[in-house]
């Protein structure tokens, strides 16, 4: 895995943090992911998922996470 290709930002509003995280690569990722609690929902190429404290996105592919 190549984590040059992901990249992120967090959306606080009224107290709430939002994360935005984003495969930009070819392969899917997995990394640990223990601070979130939700994956609220992703859009892109392919999909994710949140489980036992790990995110996995696939290829080309946006999550939205708390």
């Amino acid at each position: 895995m190549n984590q040059k290709n992901l990249g992120g930002f967090a959306i606080t509003y009224k107290g709430e943090t939002t994360y935005l995280i984003h495969n930009n690569s070819t392969e899917e990722i997995s990394i640990e992911a223990k601070m979130f609690n939700e994956l609220i929902d992703y859009i892109g190429l392919n999909d994710a998922e949140l489980k036992d404290g790990r995110l996995r996105v696939g290829p080309y592919t946006s999550v939205l996470l708390k």
